[in-house]
């Protein structure tokens, strides 16, 4: 999906994101044709977020292959969970910052909490899935690796956590 709830200041992608959706046949037929020919797995990322698709669980459970995904946590429902912890075998959330009005200032979003509480919801299911959590590092928010690490691993109960320096 080339579409985006966010704003953040750090996206490479902002210039794909024009609210297109793939088809939703044109991707199961995708995946059929990537599993025929042998491939093992795929990654659910895009120019945007891949949750915002309006089948993506559809998509998901429909697809014979390994997955994982990138997403940036702000649409994660109960439902949503559920299918995440089933047909994943991993599961990226890049939250980028430690606090709600950090978050709010490099996401553009209010959507702190709810990221928070959908990848403690996915943490603690009983999943198929290894967890983990994103952290872009910049001059802004280095200081506070300790407390990120301790968000993600700690709070969130996530099973990793990565950092990866801001390249603009």
């Amino acid at each position: 999906t080339n579409r985006c709830n966010l704003a953040c200041k750090g996206c490479h992608m902002t210039n794909t994101h024009d609210g297109k959706l793939i088809d939703t046949g044109l991707a199961l037929d995708i995946l059929a044709q990537l599993a025929e020919a042998g491939v093992r797995s795929v990654t659910w990322s895009g120019g945007g977020e891949p949750t915002l698709h309006p089948d993506i669980e559809k998509i998901i459970e429909a697809c014979t292959l390994d997955q994982g995904i990138y997403t940036n946590g702000s649409n994660l429902s109960y439902q949503l969970i559920s299918t995440l912890a089933e047909w994943m075998k991993w599961v990226y959330i890049s939250l980028d910052r430690n606090t709600r009005d950090r978050f709010k200032a490099y996401k553009g979003a209010d959507k702190f909490a709810r990221v928070i509480t959908g990848a403690e919801l996915l943490a603690k299911e009983q999943r198929n899935c290894t967890v983990g959590v994103g952290f872009l590092i910049d001059a802004e928010n280095y200081p506070a690796i300790t407390d990120m690490t301790a968000l993600a691993l700690h709070k969130i109960g996530a099973d990793y956590v990565q950092y990866r320096p801001l390249v603009t």
